[in-house]
């Protein structure tokens, strides 16, 4: 595959991502939050689900990813980041348009710190 039509490709991969997102508008790629519990998490995403009102959203991981905090502020193992733990996600979507997680929190409930 030539290298324009790679390009053409994400691009268009990165349109329609945009036109079917279910999260807020990023005005500029300004950083947001979302709070739920981890329903999925692998080595380069992590999808959380808001139990309020059922919303789920997936999030990219970069390689190397080591932005996990409790929230103290103390750094956390990857470990911990497992199916139903609750989370605070900050993210962005500069590159592409596609969520990507700046920092996940954990969180010892979703009610205490919302």
């Amino acid at each position: 595959m030539s290298n324009t039509r790679l390009i053409a490709l994400a691009a268009a991969f990165a349109a329609g991502l945009s036109l079917t997102s279910t999260s807020p508008a990023l005005a500029g790629g300004a950083s947001s939050q979302f709070y739920g519990t981890v329903t999925h998490v692998s080595e380069s995403n992590i999808k959380v689900r808001d139990p309020q009102n059922g919303q789920e959203l997936g999030f990219v991981l970069t390689p190397h990813f080591n932005h996990l905090f409790w929230k103290n502020g103390k750094n956390a193992q990857m470990k911990f980041l497992q199916t139903g733990t609750p989370v605070e996600v900050i993210y962005d979507q500069k590159a592409l348009g596609i969520r990507h997680a700046d920092k996940v929190i954990l969180l010892r409930s979703l009610g205490k710190y919302k």
